[in-house]
């Protein structure tokens, strides 16, 4: 028997200021796009059984659009006979009891969707206790050390949505997120298969356990080489070649260019458009870190000449590493968080990257005001 394990699609999570000719934000179009292609490849792959382990959405008031998307891809492994179950994760749980869980809605179409509390759900030989996330950390470990196969099914599969200690913090740190320690996994260890959610990025802390990881990088710290959805032969033994297999799904490209050193540059600007030329760029995010820059130095590149060289990307982010003049020592960069708030509110007919480096410029002036 074979299943299909996917994670950590956040539909519905929204990023940057591009928005297509309709005026929808590209970056939530990416998102739905990578969960349409974990679609067609479960479709290609015909498991006995989809398994979704958590953050379906990115948000437990998902977007119309973000409903929607969910339920036409949950028809299609409807009408090709494979059934879909998924676990709430951390995202989509409210924080409040009275608040309704969307999951709600999506039971009524025919899917597997356990919130709540856990629940054992059969398919044929198949038995999975699905162990959704909890804003009780105490409580969901508890949940997952009561877990038990079922004696009478053929193969048992174990779901849940949490990080574990000593792992990748990629996908940590968001609200509501649940860390649990490592050990829990030994003591359910019985189970042919522990299908996890949470961390962004593929990891395999059990032989038998996988983080299949999100389906598209939704922000720097996720370096994942790859991404994509996992396919399970439960037949097979953990430890040989045929038990796990990575279906690979292509999203946006997220580059990191290498560091410019602005002490060794005359022409910052010429510096960074030349790096414009480097392969593989088309549509991509790209970020160019700038080290041993002096605020002067920073606030004189000329942004519109640097945006033009970057056209045929989807969006351009500066990483500046400041040193205060005469210290000689680097000082942080405007916060990411700065950076995020102004391409958020870019006003009509201002240059994107006009209005957010003049931001960070104004505000990086203002830091070495405030320190002198």
């Amino acid at each position: 028997m074979k299943i299909v394990h996917l994670s950590d699609s956040h539909l519905g999570w929204r990023d940057l200021h591009h928005t297509d000719a309709e005026g929808h934000n590209l970056r939530e179009q990416d998102v739905y796009d990578a969960f349409a292609q974990a679609v067609d490849r479960v479709l290609e792959l015909e498991p006995a059984v989809a398994i979704h382990s958590g953050d379906l959405f990115e948000g437990y008031h998902p977007f119309s659009a973000a409903l929607g998307v969910a339920l036409d891809q949950v028809e299609r492994l409807r009408a090709a006979g494979i059934d879909f179950a998924v676990i709430a994760g951390n995202h989509e749980t409210p924080r409040v009891r009275a608040i309704a869980h969307p999951f709600s809605l999506l039971e009524r179409f025919g899917v597997h969707a356990v919130h709540g509390e856990p629940r054992r759900l059969r398919f044929g030989d198949l038995a999975v206790t699905a162990v959704p996330h909890s804003n009780d950390p105490e409580a969901m470990a508890g949940w997952i050390t009561a877990a038990e196969p079922d004696a009478d099914a053929r193969f048992n599969v174990l779901v849940a949505h949490a990080g574990l200690e000593g792992l990748a913090r990629v996908g940590a740190g968001e609200p509501g997120a649940v860390e649990l320690p490592g050990e829990l996994l030994e003591q359910v260890a019985s189970f042919d298969y522990i299908a996890l959610g949470h961390l962004h990025q593929l990891d395999r802390p059990r032989v038998n356990a996988v983080y299949p990881g999100s389906l598209e990088r939704l922000n720097w710290g996720d370096q994942a080489r790859r991404k994509g959805i996992v396919e399970v032969d439960l037949d097979a033994e953990p430890l040989d070649d045929a038990f796990l297999t990575v279906h690979e799904i292509e999203g946006r490209p997220r580059t990191r260019l290498p560091a410019l050193d602005a002490s060794k540059v005359d022409d910052l600007t010429k510096a960074i458009s030349r790096l414009a030329k480097t392969k593989g760029l088309e549509g991509a995010i790209v970020k160019v870190p700038i080290a041993n820059v002096s605020f002067e130095k920073y606030g004189a590149i000329d942004r519109r000449r640097i945006g033009e060289a970057f056209a045929h990307c989807l969006h351009l982010e500066l990483e500046p590493e400041f040193v205060e003049a005469g210290s000689g020592r680097p000082q942080p960069a405007a916060p990411a968080e700065l950076r995020d708030f102004l391409s958020r509110r870019v006003p009509a007919g201002v240059e994107a990257e006009v209005f957010v480096g003049r931001g960070e410029t104004y505000m990086t002036r203002a830091a070495e005001d405030i320190g002198a």
